[in-house]
Order: structure tokens, then sequence, then C-alpha cells
């Protein structure tokens, strides 16, 4: 147990420190901690005062279909950047032969993958936190259930894993990180976009489970059509 403590306790990872001092540089970091704060701010704030002074709509019912909206904004950091972020960080890190290193450390592989997946998109994490303020928002002036709230995010948890993990096995067979930095994009938009509406209309259903939409539509999009 103490083991599988250890090794999941990424805090600890020596990779994930690495990647902390690197990628949160204040210098390098500023311009996104300002957009994950300004563009939700900006959406949320104009579409929710819009809805309510102009349409009348309920506050309620205007702060709960601002929901997906956030959840995109979510997505594309995450979902997105981030995974494009993973592919082209460990392409980056076989190219400075700092992969060779890694595998003469004393880091079991299992740390070692747990360090790359929380390390590499650690800005991606730090903006979707930026994200977390609206999202309470959300959920108090919507009054949206907590059990709705955490289904939905335990399955964006899962596909955000997911897909990291898959640019992580992107990243370790192709060599240029901008092809893989564009292949991981165009991976998670073809799962999220288009597979979900031609699919299924194939009889191959199954595949829309690889992203969050089946959630959505169970979860977030009854509750925001009351």
């Amino acid at each position: 147990m103490d083991k599988l403590f250890d090794t999941c306790a990424f805090w600890r990872n020596p990779i994930f420190k690495r990647y902390v001092r690197s990628r949160l540089r204040l210098k390098r970091a500023i311009f996104w901690y300002l957009l994950a704060i300004i563009v939700p701010t900006f959406v949320v704030s104009l579409s929710y005062l819009v809805m309510v002074n102009s349409t009348g709509v309920t506050p309620e019912a205007a702060a709960r279909r601002l929901w997906i909206s956030l959840l995109s904004i979510q997505g594309l950091i995450l979902m997105v950047k981030g995974t494009g972020t993973v592919s082209a960080g460990v392409i980056q890190d076989k190219i400075d032969q700092t992969l060779d290193y890694q595998r003469l450390s004393p880091l079991s592989p299992a740390k070692s993958l747990i360090g790359y997946l929380f390390g590499l998109p650690v800005l991606e994490l730090v903006m979707f936190c930026l994200t977390l303020p609206h999202v309470a928002f959300i959920v108090v002036v919507g009054n949206i259930p907590l059990t709705a709230l955490f289904s939905v995010y335990a399955a964006f948890a899962v596909c955000v894993v997911l897909y990291h993990m898959t640019a992580i096995a992107v990243g370790l067979v192709m060599n240029r990180w901008v092809l893989g930095y564009l292949l991981s994009i165009f991976a998670v938009i073809m799962i999220n976009v288009v597979l979900p509406i031609t699919v299924p209309q194939l009889g191959l259903k199954f595949v829309q489970f690889l992203s969050i939409w089946p959630v959505i539509g169970q979860k977030v999009l009854p509750i925001t059509m009351i």
C-alpha cells in the first residue's frame, strides 16, 4: 500500500517537480494565466447578464445554460491544448535524450509515467483550476445537483487521462514535436466532434463513449433545458 501511494504521489515525483519549475515560471506562464481568467470571465459574465437583463431568463436558468460553454472552454484547455503539450513534450525529451536518462534513473516505469502524465500538462492543470470559480458560480446560482457535477467532472477527468496517455504513446512513436502536437489535437477533435456525429449512424455507438458527450447528454442537457 505504501509503495502504491508513493507511486501515485505525483507531487513528490522528480519529473513532476522538473516540469513545475520549467512550465510555471511567471514570465513564461503569465499570458496563459491571464487568458484562463479573462476569457471564461468574459463569456460567463456577459452571457449571464445578457440572458438575465435582456431576454428575461431567470438567474437560475441563465447560470445553468452557461455550464456547457464553460465545459467547452475547459475542454479546450485540458483536452486540446493539454494533449498536444503532452505529446510535444515527450517528443522533445526524446530529442534531448532526457528519456534515455530517465531509463537509467532509479524511478520505476509507473512513477515515470505518473510524472509525465501530471508534469507535462501542469500549466494546463493550473489554467483549469483558474476556471473553477466560474464553476462554483454556476453551481451556486444555478442550483446544480452535486451528483450531476461529480458525474460530469469524473467523466471529464477520465477522458483527459485517456487522451494524455494516448499523447504519451504518440510522442514515443513520432520524432517531430510539431507533427505530434498537431496529430494529438486532431485526434481529440475527431473523437469529440466528428465521430459522435458520424459513427452512430453506422451502428458503432460505442465509439462515442470515448468522449464526454454521453455524460453531457445525460447529466447536463436535462438540467440546462429546464
